[in-house]
């Protein structure tokens, strides 16, 4: 019997505790498992809150019991109870429910009880008897026997993104009392909750960290009974390595609208961009539609011949989170995309869809028309914006606008950064700062002339800037973002050209040599 359950013959208790023989936080997971929902809410609504966390196998069940805990969740944590997955509860956590409901001099009393309790005690294998057993034949090799260990023990895991620091102590006989909490000191991460001077280590406590970076997280424990320290060694971000694909296109059919270029396994998109050596020509689309797949359309007929750049990561293993978003428009001449704050702006592109009054895509040898994108560039470090002119858009049905943007995850590689460069300047160019490589750029081109719009107004080139007088194998590894664009001379917009650059401060991020696309 748990002569400890005997200071708490009061109110609750006396419903809680079913068992004499076990502890109160056995009774507790017991009465969980057999609660129903309908008798728990009712038990909420007047009042009650039982303030525990529930562990599973270390890790804190995402269950919220004092909030507002629907029928389905309240059923899958009764599961988690009943598979016996969940550990005894902290005496820290007890004491604060025990609080609750005694008084001081009730609940000290208690407290007493638990420290004083006699300790399980880890027993210590048997020898194995003589007979056939392993090492009775001089040729077996019997196998080792596990010492038990006693004493202060913790372990420091891995779940997801994040950490789970676990504690517990095994006494030497049934007279070695639990240690106290002398200090808890972490670097390297933080935590909400965690030990508090005076608090008891008991059988099994653990506290969630959350890892502040790829550096090194300690994790130091002092009792009076000896310390706990586990270590985990700073992670080291896989190497940068970036390559540029070219396709040079020569066009053979003016009646061909949409070009397409696939990259090889193992490397990912982070940008890309498209150049005319026609004046005359102009894209109104140009975006990456998956992770290894760029396209390029129009909405008029073409000729000569253009390129489209890819600059990609070669990622065989998988390291880096690469993700494509998107967010479309109807009928609209502007729309923006943004990215989760855990993900870093590489580039981005748009998309033009036009439909004709059937509400049919349109047929580029009957429909011909010089509708023009007029912005294409990163807005702030999370969004990517794009826009259109309204030229021909009045011969259409509708017609969908769609904004892309690429983002790199984060995860723990804190000092992975970008940096987007801004220029006004009447050429074409614009260059990215020293010590950053880059993944994207683009234009936004801001006309002010109320009688015209921006009806004439079009993006006519936006890709990577290479070098010059260097071997090919340099010349494409870009320092900068080009861009081309047409106007008329009553517009007169602002012309705002952007790149994107990306870097480690220790880690080189290298350009492979050039593919150069069939």
């Amino acid at each position: 019997m748990d002569e400890c359950n005997d200071l708490l013959e009061h109110g609750i208790f006396n419903t809680i505790i079913s068992h004499r023989d076990q502890s109160l936080s056995s009774n507790i997971i017991n009465w969980f498992e057999n609660l129903s929902y309908e008798e728990y809410q009712k038990m909420k609504k007047d009042g009650f809150d039982i303030g525990i966390t529930f562990l599973a196998e270390g890790v804190p069940l995402p269950f919220n019991l004092g909030g507002d805990m629907s029928r389905d969740d309240y059923k899958k944590f009764q599961e988690y109870l009943k598979s016996g997955r969940v550990q005894q509860l902290s005496t820290k956590d007890l004491r604060n429910f025990v609080s609750h409901y005694l008084d001081e001099n009730a609940v000290e009393a208690w407290s007493t009880c638990m420290q004083n309790r006699p300790r399980p005690v880890i027993p210590v294998p048997p020898a194995p008897a003589p007979g056939n057993n392993p090492g009775d034949n001089p040729d077996d090799k019997p196998e080792p026997v596990a010492e038990p260990v006693y004493g202060l023990q913790s372990k420091l895991e891995v779940v997801g993104d994040s950490l789970i620091f676990s504690t517990w102590y095994n006494p030497l006989n049934e007279n070695d009392p639990y240690p106290t909490v002398v200090s808890f000191q972490v670097s390297g991460a933080t935590y909400q909750e965690a030990f508090s001077q005076g608090d008891q280590i008991g059988t099994f406590t653990s506290v969630l960290l959350t890892r502040g970076g790829s550096q090194e997280v300690v994790v130091i424990l002092q009792t009076d009974k000896g310390v706990a320290k586990q270590v985990l060694e700073a992670e080291t971000p896989p190497p940068i390595m970036l390559k540029m694909f070219v396709t040079s296109h020569q066009i053979t059919n003016i009646n061909q609208f949409e070009y397409i270029s696939t990259i090889p396994a193992g490397y990912k998109i982070v940008g890309g961009g498209v150049a005319f050596t026609d004046s005359q020509v102009a894209p109104t689309s140009f975006y990456p539609d998956r992770i290894n797949k760029y396209v390029v359309k129009f909405s008029n007929l073409i000729r000569g011949y253009f390129y489209t750049y890819i600059i990609a990561i070669y990622d065989p293993q998988d390291d880096w989170e690469v993700e494509l978003f998107s967010q479309s428009v109807t009928n609209s001449t502007t729309v923006s995309v943004s990215i989760p704050k855990e993900y870093m702006l590489l580039s981005g592109g748009v998309q033009f869809q036009p439909f004709n009054r059937e509400g049919q895509p349109y047929d580029p040898d009957k429909d011909n028309y010089f509708t023009g994108i007029t912005s294409c560039y990163p807005k702030d470090q999370h969004t990517w914006e794009v826009a259109m002119n309204d030229d021909g858009i009045k011969l259409l049905g509708s017609w969908h606008l769609t904004a892309y943007a690429v983002g790199l995850k984060v995860k723990s590689h804190d000092k992975l950064k970008t940096t987007i460069t801004v220029s006004q300047t009447e050429d074409y160019m614009v260059t990215m700062e020293e010590g950053y490589s880059v993944t994207g750029g683009g234009i936004h081109l801001i006309t002010k002339d109320d009688q015209f719009p921006g009806i004439f107004a079009r993006i006519a080139s936006s890709s990577p800037l290479g070098r010059s007088n260097v071997p090919q194998e340099q010349a494409y590894t870009p320092i900068g973002w080009y861009t081309y664009w047409m106007y008329s001379p009553t517009e007169k917009p602002v012309i705002e050209k952007y790149v994107i650059g990306l870097k480690h401060p220790d880690l080189d991020v290298t350009y492979l040599p050039p593919t150069f696309l069939p």
